[in-house]
């Protein structure tokens, strides 16, 4: 029986952390770029049923989501962090409600988005699909003319959305 449990483990790949791509629907430009993905955690929720001895715990009827938070290398037209940054600027209606009009009437708020994961043969294995995604945080990008290797600017974005769900392939 310890042999046939080995067995298993041995045949078992594990999965490579720089296995996924990313694609957000109305932001071509992150596609290429996604440094680090996050797949969210989920709570379940839970009602408390208290008794005169001690607190009996039922499930409740909602799940929460995490954020989603990506990081970004960006390209030297700063494509990606623009794109993000012109959403948000339309959804927050900073220049008026114009930007907002064309949201509504062009590609909406809310944006659906993938993760797909990769197995070690870089073959897709499982899809999260995130539901009405939306930027909520753009970060800073850091420029430093002390470096003294090359390195490229990055930024992370952090998305809320509806919920996901998970498909495999």
């Amino acid at each position: 029986m310890i042999e046939l449990i080995r067995d298993l483990v041995m045949q078992q790949n594990f999965l490579p952390q720089n296995g996924f791509s990313f694609n957000v629907d109305r932001l071509p430009n992150i596609s290429f770029f996604a440094q680090t993905a996050n797949i969210p955690g989920v709570s379940k929720q839970f009602t408390e049923v208290l008794t005169p001895f001690k607190t009996i715990y039922r499930p409740g009827d909602r799940l929460t989501y995490d954020d989603l938070t990506l990081t970004i290398r960006s390209d030297e037209n700063m494509e990606a962090f623009l794109e993000i940054f012109n959403w948000m600027s339309a959804l927050a209606r900073v220049e008026g409600f114009e930007k907002y009009k064309l949201l509504t009437a062009g590609d909406g708020l809310y944006s659906d988005a993938s993760l797909m994961i990769l197995n070690t043969k870089k073959n897709p294995k499982i899809q999260f699909t995130f539901e009405d995604l939306f930027p909520i945080q753009l970060g800073q990008m850091t420029m430093d003319s002390s470096a003294s290797d090359l390195t490229y600017a990055t930024f992370d974005v952090t998305f809320k959305y509806t919920g996901y769900t998970i498909k495999t392939l």
